[in-house]
């Protein structure tokens, strides 16, 4: 297994003078992205499964439905504006 770490240089909030060790950088790099897609895993395991009627209520709530709706709309339309703009860089 090949895993490939980023280096990115952070300093503390704290402190601005002070870097973060090296292996600080390494552990967020290692986890941050695994960590964040089974957290949000998490989230919609239940709602699906149906054993988290409160979360389920809340996202099917009638509430969500335009902005369900004008977002649906920008993701088909987005291409025709992408081809737009490159037919124009062609020019």
């Amino acid at each position: 297994v090949l895993i490939m770490m980023q280096h990115a240089e952070a300093r503390s909030m704290f402190n601005p003078k002070q870097y973060f060790p090296q292996f600080v950088h390494d552990l967020f790099n290692a986890f941050a992205r695994p960590l964040f897609g089974l957290s949000i895993g998490l989230i919609i395991a239940g709602p699906l499964t149906g054993r988290s009627k409160f979360l389920k209520f809340i996202l099917g709530s009638d509430g969500y439905a335009p902005w369900a709706k004008i977002t649906f709309m920008v993701y088909l339309l987005h291409s025709l504006v992408f081809a737009y703009f490159e037919a124009q860089a062609r020019q």
